[in-house]
C-alpha cells in the first residue's frame, strides 16, 4: 500500500464491514455489520528515525511511514477493540542483539 492510500484510508470516518459467515450465500438472513475504526500514534521525531535507521538499515518506505505515523492500528472492531492489523512503535519491538 502507497503511504498516500494508507493516509486516505486513515482520513475516513464512521467505516464498516459488512460481513457474512464463510461458505454462505448472500441472502440477506446472515450478514451483519461491525463498524471499525483505525488509530495512529503521534510521529517518530529525528532521533528516533535515526535509530531505527540505525537497527534496520535505510529502508526509506519503512522511515517515510514512522515520519507520519508512530504506530497504526487497523481495521478495529469498535466493540472488542481488536485489530486486523497493527504495526507497532519502534519502542514496542523486540530487537535481537
Amino acid at each position: 500500500m502507497e503511504l498516500k492510500s494508507l493516509k486516505t484510508l486513515l482520513e475516513r470516518k464512521n467505516q464498516r464491514f459488512v460481513c457474512t459467515p464463510a461458505g454462505n450465500r448472500t441472502d440477506g438472513g446472515s450478514e451483519f455489520t461491525v463498524a471499525i475504526r483505525h488509530e495512529v500514534t503521534a510521529p517518530l521525531n529525528d532521533d528516533e528515525l535515526e535509530q531505527v535507521s540505525g537497527q534496520m538499515g535505510r529502508k526509506d518506505q519503512l522511515l517515510d511511514v514512522f515520519s507520519q505515523y508512530g504506530s497504526i492500528r487497523l481495521y478495529c472492531d469498535t466493540l472488542s477493540n481488536q485489530s486486523a492489523c497493527y504495526i507497532a512503535h519502534p519502542k514496542e519491538w523486540h530487537v535481537k542483539e
